[in-house]
Formats: structure tokens, C-alpha cells, sequence
């Protein structure tokens, strides 16, 4: 590859594929609700509450555009925690402004922007002529306590919605995802989805039956564990998106993967396969209930932030991946077991366990170029596919 092609190729990967970074932060939060709420609760009078993250201090450094956020409430009664998250966005940025309506005095204040009922202490994020509202609802999270009869907070989600209210407003083009179709894939839904439409990216459906090629504007394809093969067809089609710096989001279904030569593959390209089995952990701290609802470790890399550690995402139903050792490639283990699993691969009359220790539940992979080091992953695998779908 010359020199030109190299930076060709670079470039793609620096617009393109970050949004294969963006994926797998919204897949490891997405597997994190999935789990009991006594297990991700915390106590909502902890002061780091309304404080705010490196991650968004470095975003509102790199504002360049007004932005006024209208509080539906008179200062004096506003909720405590939602007005210091408001300070502190307001002193990380010249750019923020915001301002208290009391809806006694201004009652049609809403009507500018919605035809919805909105509650005090509902937020109006405004940039020029783009605009979007954060229900009160939906700052705070709700569950049932111990008793079941009790509605209780588990959770407070001020900085991820007026952060991302921020990005909506003062971003003219979204992101566009494509989740593949026409092989039975699991639909995304549940909280994948809510997560995507929180970081503002679009979600359309590909049917390469009906395309001479994956879109030029996808920035990241989906695969959601699909039931049956790819065509030969739509194989070369991903493969020469891919092949041109494109990025992709895949999972697998353990009840069908083996019998996808197709799709094996397509991953296969990047050295990536699996052994077969169902993955099963005997240590009790890396499963919920059941051995097979697994709590894989995460990995700290540059993707998954405060997700690191154990016990932050549920992982049911994986499988075993295996990597090639060629230093084209990089990759990275963001899911792994303990050193006490075992696959149970099926047979023609019942199954048996393989030893073996670690696994591998989800890969980073990176293409690498000798003059600008690694870019953003170009391909994300992680070897579930119920926590995308089937409407959790």
C-alpha cells in the first residue's frame, strides 16, 4: 500500500469507524441494563452525583455554538441535584447559558417547542433553529424496592441526557447505522435501541437484496445474529464496505453460528472465529443465577470507560472466539470469562464440555498501518445477540 492510500485509508477510519467505538460503548451499556436493578442502584445522595465527567469537560472545551437550556421551574424550586449538574455545565462552557422559567408566570413557555405535556423541571435545550426537550421523566430512573409495592430511584441519568441534548442541537448531520436483514437477524430493540436514539444515532434498516451496495453514509454496519447464511452476494458486498475502511458491529447466536459457512467467513477475513459451544463459567462470581448468564470481566480500553471491571454486563448465552496470531491485526479482548469455563458443544445425541479456561466474549479488532499506528476499531464482535433484541 503507497503512501497516499495509506492516508486514503487513515482518513476513512478517523470519520468512519469511530462510530464502531460509539457501538460498543451503546452494546455494554445496553448489556448493563439488562441486569438486576439491586445490582446497578446506587445511593442518590452521593455528591459525584451531579458532578460531571472528563469525557464531557472535554466536549464542552470544544463547543463552539450558543446553546441556552430553559428549565421548566423557578430557580427557587427547582430539583436540587438537576440545578448543580446545570451549574457545573454552565461553568465548563462560555458557550452555555441557562435559564429558569417559573411556568406560573409563562405558562405557554413549552408550546414553543412541544405539544406534549411536559412536568416541572423539564429541560428545552436550544441551538439557533434545532432544539429538543429532556422529559423530567427521564432524568431520574425508577424501580420497585424489595417489597415490590415501593417506587424507589436506582439511578440519575442528568449528565447522559443533557449531553447528549447538547450533540443533538449543535450537530447538523447524525451518524446513520445500518442493521443488516433478510437472514433472521434479531431486530434491535429494547434498550439497544433506546441507547442509540440517546447518542443520536440513526438506526435504518439494509436489505442487500434491494442495494448494489451497503450506503455510502453508514457508518457502522449491525449484524445481529442472523438465523441463516449470507448469500454470496451480500458476503461481497459487506466484504468491499469493509475493505474500504467501514466499520462492523457484529454478534453471534450460538444455536446458529456453526451452520453459517458464509457469515464464519466474513469474520474469518479478520482472523476471527470460534470453536463452537456454548460458553458456561463454574466460578459464581462471573454468572447471575445461572452458569450460563455470564458476567464477563471488561477490559479497560479507550471504549469502555467506566464499564471496566466485574459484574457490569450481562453476557447470557455466549461464545468462545479465537484470534489469529498475525501482527497485521490488532485486536483486543473487551469480555472475557474466568479461568473456570467451559464450552458445551452439542452433539448428535446430547453434548459434551470442553475444558480450556478463559474465553473470549467480545474483540476489538484494528487494522494497522505502519506510518499512523491504530485507528478506531474497524470491526467490534461480541459472540451474544440476545441483549440487542427481543425487546428487553
Amino acid at each position: 500500500m503507497d503512501s497516499q492510500q495509506e492516508k486514503d485509508q487513515s482518513l476513512r477510519l478517523s470519520v468512519g469507524t469511530v462510530a464502531a467505538g460509539m457501538a460498543i460503548v451503546v452494546a455494554l451499556n445496553a448489556g448493563m441494563a439488562m441486569l438486576p436493578e439491586t445490582w446497578t442502584s446506587f445511593d442518590v445522595t452521593d455528591q459525584k452525583l451531579y458532578s460531571i465527567t472528563d469525557d464531557t469537560r472535554e466536549y464542552l472545551d470544544s463547543l463552539d455554538q450558543d446553546v441556552t437550556i430553559y428549565v421548566l421551574s423557578a430557580k427557587d424550586d427547582a430539583d436540587d441535584i438537576l440545578k448543580k449538574t446545570l451549574t457545573n455545565y454552565e461553568e465548563g462552557s462560555d458557550h452555555i447559558t441557562v435559564t429558569y422559567i417559573d411556568p406560573t408566570v409563562n405558562p405557554n413557555f413549552a408550546a414553543q417547542y412541544t405539544d406534549q405535556s411536559v412536568s416541572a423541571n423539564s429541560l428545552f435545550v436550544v441551538s439557533g433553529d434545532r432544539s429538543t426537550v429532556i422529559s423530567y421523566d427521564d432524568i431520574y430512573e425508577y424501580g420497585t424496592d424489595s417489597s415490590g409495592y415501593y417506587s424507589t430511584v436506582t439511578g440519575y441519568d442528568g449528565e447522559g441526557q443533557i449531553t447528549s441534548a447538547l450533540q443533538y442541537v449543535t450537530r447538523e448531520d447524525m451518524p446513520v447505522f445500518y442493521e443488516l436483514t433478510g437472514h433472521d437477524e434479531t431486530e434491535i430493540s429494547g434498550d439497544f435501541l433506546d441507547v442509540l436514539t440517546k447518542a443520536n444515532i440513526e438506526l435504518e434498516s439494509l436489505d442487500l437484496l434491494q442495494n448494489d451496495a451497503v450506503p455510502a453514509d453508514c457508518a457502522a454496519l449491525i449484524i445481529n445474529g442472523p438465523q441463516s447464511d449470507l448469500s454470496e452476494d451480500d458476503y461481497n458486498k459487506i466484504a468491499a464496505y469493509l475493505e474500504a475502511g467501514g466499520s462492523l458491529f457484529a454478534t453471534l447466536d450460538y444455536a446458529a453460528y456453526d451452520q453459517l459457512d458464509r457469515y464464519q467467513k466474513l469474520l474469518a477475513d479478520y482472523g476471527i472465529s470460534s470453536p463452537g459451544g456454548i460458553v458456561a463459567d463454574l466460578d459464581h462470581s462471573y454468572y447471575y443465577q445461572n452458569p450460563y448468564y455470564l458476567l464477563p470481566y471488561v477490559a479497560s480500553t479507550d471504549v469502555t470507560g467506566d464499564l471496566t471491571g466485574y459484574s457490569s454486563v450481562f453476557a447470557p448465552f455466549m461464545v468462545g472466539l479465537q484470534v489469529s496470531d498475525d501482527d497485521t491485526y490488532t485486536y483486543t479482548t473487551i469480555l472475557s470469562t474466568s479461568d473456570s469455563a467451559v464450552a458445551k458443544i452439542p452433539l448428535q445425541s446430547g453434548y459434551k464440555l470442553r475444558g480450556g479456561g478463559r474465553r473470549r466474549g467480545g474483540i476489538l479488532y484494528r487494522r494497522t498501518f505502519p506510518d499512523h499506528g491504530t485507528g478506531w476499531p474497524d470491526l467490534c464482535l461480541r459472540s451474544d445477540s440476545d441483549v440487542y433484541g427481543r425487546g428487553q
